[in-house]
């Protein structure tokens, strides 16, 4: 899993040492720390943005991200526990 166009934001939270990526092609990324195998492991988020992200940021926690698309909405991204799974709504 990877970004297939330009990375427009990409922001580290110290609390939870993951990182979050967003990208022109739509999508967002966020990569948790794996230890076995000392890499970052890349899990997928739903975001409804029909054109590009521009902007992506995590809240103070960690536990929340938003993402601003080049539509001019912005989503605010949770995790689903039930679903293993980030979703990012308006």
């Amino acid at each position: 899993m990877q970004h297939y166009s330009n990375v427009n934001s990409l922001e580290w939270h110290p609390g939870t040492n993951q990182l979050l990526s967003s990208s022109t092609d739509r999508g967002v990324i966020v990569w948790s720390p794996n230890p076995e195998t000392n890499r970052m492991t890349p899990n997928l988020c739903a975001v409804q943005e029909l054109k590009s992200n521009l902007f992506a940021s995590w809240n103070h926690r960690g536990d929340k991200f938003c993402v601003g698309g080049s539509s001019g909405h912005v989503f605010i991204g949770t995790y689903n526990e039930q679903l293993n799974f980030w979703v990012a709504m308006s």
